[in-house]
This record gives C-alpha cells, structure tokens and sequence, in this order.
C-alpha cells in the first residue's frame, strides 16, 4: 500500500488549533503534529505573496530516482512555492529548494526538502509538492 502527495497534501490537514491568523503554523509540533501530517513527513506553512510565482532553484539529491535519470542539478522553476516545517527524520530527500535570493519572509531560511519518499508503517508515501510528476521535470 502506498499513498502519493501532490499540490496541496501538506496543506490539507493542519495540527490544532488552526488560529484565523495561522500563528499555530510557525510552532513545531514534533510528536503532537496530527497524524496524516507525521505519515506524509511535513506540514505547510504558508506560501510568498509577493510576488506569488517566483523562480527558484531545485537541487536533485536523488538523480537515481525514477523520472530524475539525466536531470542536473540545479532545475529552476517558476511555481508558487510552498514553505515548509515538521520534517520526518527519515525522509529520503529527493529534490530540495534552494531559497537563496528567494522574494517573501518565508524563504529567508535554509534550503528545504520539496520532494520526498519515505515509509510509514507497512506502507509507502511519496510527495512532491506542485503536482508535476518528476518525469516532468525539464533540465
């Protein structure tokens, strides 16, 4: 059994209370997040505003990983890209976000992962956050 992630899976739940003004988002919840959060291996924080879509760069920690075969590193995008919090320890890191020279407040942080699998309990997940299947992804 596995579960895939795409888009807005770690925007889908949030660990409670999920205050108007989002501030229970910036707190690391640790083994008190809520549990489909824990089984996908992060939650969303938020996204830039200003400018929405921006360009960044993805750095592929994995170029073995099926649909990343001949992809250097590093791919740039445009994509409304999401800030992230509560990693897993056990993710195996697939492409990771470089925030360098990112516009926003959310992405003056270290480069964090953005596409990831790991295993929960007997079975699998895989998540990449902005939908494109990683054979898409364009050098």
């Amino acid at each position: 059994m596995g579960f895939v992630g795409v888009h807005a899976a770690s925007d889908t739940f949030h660990t409670l209370p999920d205050p108007e003004d989002r501030s229970n988002r910036y707190i690391a919840h640790g083994d008190q997040e809520d549990p489909y959060l824990r089984m996908l291996g992060a939650e969303f924080i938020t996204h830039g505003r200003e400018p929405r879509l921006q360009d960044a760069n993805l750095i592929v920690n994995d170029p073995k990983f099926p649909g990343l075969e001949g992809v250097t590193s590093p791919v740039s995008f445009n994509e409304e890209w999401y800030s992230l919090k509560d990693f897993m320890p056990d993710l195996h890191v697939i492409l990771t976000l470089d925030t360098h020279g990112m516009k926003g407040e959310c992405y003056h942080r270290a480069p964090y992962p953005v596409m990831w699998a790991r295993t929960h309990g007997k079975g699998r997940v895989f998540l990449y956050r902005d939908g494109r299947p990683a054979g898409e992804l364009e050098e």
